[in-house]
């Protein structure tokens, strides 16, 4: 279980039938990755691999604050002070998530507390760069319709 308690293995049996494999998280590299796989078998349409990174990036705010770490280190003030409406207390709960996933790191040292994006995380990048040229052309086209 790793988002919000819920359980992916009770999720996925119910998809694939009884007896069905335990699902498996985009973390799991020991998963073998062949189109024999009993994975492919069991659910050929649902990828649960790009579910969980929907997921991921999808939470309130996630995505807000990888675009606004960039390639920049930032301290939390600064993060929070770029992104209107977020709360100290959400701005916490997602990069403590990011963290753990090895998305941001964290950088402790004698000036305080600063965060940047992984190599992990800079992967992530053509996805917001798609996200963002859909989300323009889409927002202005619905505001045109207006």
């Amino acid at each position: 279980m790793r988002f919000g308690g819920r359980n992916r293995s009770d999720r996925w049996s119910k998809q694939c039938g009884a007896g069905a494999l335990p699902a498996p998280t985009i973390y799991d590299r020991t998963m073998e990755q062949t189109p024999t796989s009993p994975y492919d078998d069991a659910c050929a349409d649902y990828c649960p691999y790009f579910q969980e990174a929907v997921e991921l990036i999808g939470r309130r705010w996630t995505g807000s604050i990888l675009k606004v770490l960039g390639d920049r280190e930032l301290r939390f003030g600064e993060i929070r002070s770029v992104i209107p409406g977020l709360s100290d207390r959400l701005l916490d709960a997602r990069l403590n998530e990011l963290h753990a996933e090895g998305i941001v790191a964290r950088i402790d040292d004698c000036e305080g507390v600063r965060y940047k994006v992984t190599e992990k995380g800079l992967g992530l990048r053509p996805v917001f760069e798609s996200i963002t040229t859909w989300a323009q052309a889409n927002g202005a086209a619905e505001s045109a319709d207006a």
